[in-house]
């Protein structure tokens, strides 16, 4: 219909919450609403009055004229009202890509930060992080569960992380308050149970995508799930994590020419510009020192990565100690705590700890325990000593330790170190000293 008439009643049903169907309303009363009679005939009437037929509306079946006069189907649905209308009637909010990205960028910082409670915060009291989909040891509920994960995930095992977030690729459901997220990842992981040829620390790196479920005022997350891809085989190509956001969209795409233009792939030494096709082989060259032998150490001294440089000490030693007066120490607040302190002044008067090194590990452990410790003669003590330590014989680890006890004028006396793994846990071997 070109009339006005017709376009004013076509405008009237379109602006109704009502909207036309070929099929009769339902009878469902929890989502539809009785549709006034008088709507559909309103419309056609309208064009008809105008002379022409009545405007075709979606949903309608084309009218067609008989003797009559014009006929169709005008049967009319309700429109389920959406979650945005509803929040708007309750006072709610919608979820906004700034609120999405703002809080991806404080996961990563508080990963990188190595900040478990930081992390802990962004989730809601009860929110749920799902690490591993369908995994029973893979679900943490509750702040203080994901905050107990994390500190025990990235304080113990990882060192040096990166975190992207790859903004252009976020999915986004405003009204239900929900987001898709992508980042890149990547870290050194120390693995405990390393042995044999695996070795105990190596680079991880991943593409990760989550689903992010915010609560009602958009302020914390209630539910978190990971889907990960690791990139750690030789197949893989990554990208820096600096890379400017549209080459890394073409890096994702493998369109030609894109790589060749990543910084990721040229790993250059400063001083003798030879080219490296990783960043290890780039660190081993700098550790030998490379053809010349000063690449890596004229400039800056011994070199070390950040894998070295951001992680604790590894140097894990067991300790057989005597005391030459009485039994057990003597003195302070108990036999086993001022063996501890003695044991511990002394590892940092024979090996300081250098600056912005990781605070050293709380794991002192001693085979007699305190009750029984003023009756011992010999004691064997497990620590970790400080980086300084690292490379350092267990002969000369002992003679160091000795001197630091002869200035504190303590009556404790190293007989030997014994070299342990880092792994190496205590308790089993100490139950069989103690049987001896």
């Amino acid at each position: 219909a070109s009339s006005p008439s017709a376009h004013s009643a076509l405008a009237m049903a379109s602006s109704s919450p009502w909207a036309p169907s070929s099929s009769s309303s339902s009878s469902d009363s929890t989502t539809t609403r009785a549709c006034p009679s008088t709507s559909a005939s309103s419309a056609a009437s309208a064009a008809s009055a105008a002379g022409g037929a009545p405007a075709l509306l979606a949903g309608c079946r084309p009218p067609v004229q008989g003797p009559g006069g014009w006929r169709g189907n005008l049967r009319w649905r309700p429109v389920v009202h959406s979650v945005a209308a509803n929040e708007a009637d309750v006072g709610l909010v919608c979820l906004t890509r700034d609120a999405v990205i703002a809080a991806v960028q404080e996961y990563g910082a508080a990963w990188i930060a190595q900040d478990a409670s930081r992390i802990a915060r962004l989730f809601a009291e009860d929110g749920v992080y799902i690490e591993r989909i369908l995994d029973k040891g893979g679900t943490f509920r509750g702040r203080g569960a994901i905050e107990e994960y994390w500190r025990r995930q990235i304080l113990g095992k990882q060192s040096n992380i990166r975190f992207r977030h790859v903004v252009g690729d976020m999915v986004l459901d405003s009204e239900q308050r929900r987001a898709v997220v992508k980042w890149l990842a990547e870290f050194d992981n120390f693995r405990p149970d390393a042995h044999g040829d695996r070795p105990a620390e190596k680079q991880v790196r991943f593409v990760q995508m989550a689903i992010l479920h915010f609560t009602p005022d958009c302020k914390h997350i209630c539910h978190l799930e990971e889907y990960e891809r690791s990139c750690e085989k030789k197949r893989y190509r990554w990208p820096a994590l600096d890379t400017p956001e549209d080459l890394l969209q073409r890096m994702f795409r493998m369109e030609p020419g894109s790589w060749d233009d990543s910084p990721a792939l040229r790993c250059l030494c400063e001083q003798c510009g030879e080219e490296f096709g990783s960043r290890n082989d780039l660190f081993r060259h700098l550790r030998t020192g490379g053809p010349s032998g000063q690449c890596g150490t004229e400039t800056w001294g011994k070199y070390e990565p950040p894998s070295v440089t951001n992680r604790p000490s590894r140097r894990n030693v067991a300790l057989t100690v005597s005391y030459l007066g009485a039994g057990g120490g003597g003195g302070g607040d108990g036999p086993d705590e001022a063996l501890e302190q003695l044991v511990a002044h002394a590892v940092q008067s024979a090996f300081p700890s250098q600056p912005g090194e990781p605070p050293m590990r709380q794991t002192f452990r001693s085979a007699v325990a305190a009750e029984r410790a003023p009756k011992a003669l010999v004691n064997v003590v497990t620590l970790f000593l400080p980086r300084a330590a690292e490379g350092v014989d267990d002969e000369a680890v002992t003679i160091a330790l000795n001197a630091a006890f002869e200035m504190q004028g303590g009556n404790v006396k190293v007989l030997w170190c014994t070299g342990l793994k880092p792994a190496f846990r205590p308790r089993v071997f100490f139950e069989r000293f103690e049987v001896v």
